[in-house]
């Protein structure tokens, strides 16, 4: 853990007397195979993790399925593909799976049904298509797939409803 947040990782218990996890990468530069190989020295801990804009490639998530607790991963804003998802298959526990930003395409999308315990899907600004949501909202109609706002669908923007106190 001491390693992890020298170089830039926020470690942090999720509840009190529970050894489980949630890890954020913060530091402003790409993540190393050292940093990777520091979060599998206490991977079977981890809980959440966020890797948001980290730089992590396909690669670098061949480790991943070792990290047998996790039920949260932000990946968004790296350039992962679909080849990176298949790395993602022995996660038994993944919930949540945030891939915005990202080079998945339909394919790589697909490849998320074989996760039964995954209830919330971004896909927004990937190659994803239209029909490939639909398709997997009508398969998997127990997940939450957001793919952001459709212009397409409210050509005059989004409606702005004032708070009043």
């Amino acid at each position: 853990v001491d390693a992890l947040e020298r170089n830039g990782f926020v470690v942090r218990a999720i509840a009190s007397g529970n050894p489980l996890v949630q890890v954020d990468y913060t530091a402003g530069r790409r993540i190393s195979p050292e940093d990777i190989e520091n979060l599998g020295k206490i991977g079977k801990q981890i809980y959440a993790l966020n890797l948001r804009a980290s730089g992590i490639t396909d690669e670098q998530l061949a480790t991943f399925g070792r990290l047998e607790n996790l039920a949260r991963l932000r990946l968004e804003q790296n350039p992962i593909t679909d080849a990176g998802l298949a790395h993602l298959a022995p996660l038994k526990k993944l919930e949540y799976l945030n891939l915005y930003g990202t080079k998945v395409t339909d394919k790589g999308l697909a490849s998320l049904a074989a996760l039964d315990s995954l209830r919330s899907v971004y896909v927004w600004q990937t190659a994803v298509t239209p029909a490939a949501v639909a398709e997997f909202r009508r398969t998997h109609a127990d997940v939450a797939i957001d793919a952001g706002f459709d212009s397409k669908s409210f050509p005059e923007g989004p409606k702005v409803i004032p708070v009043v106190n």
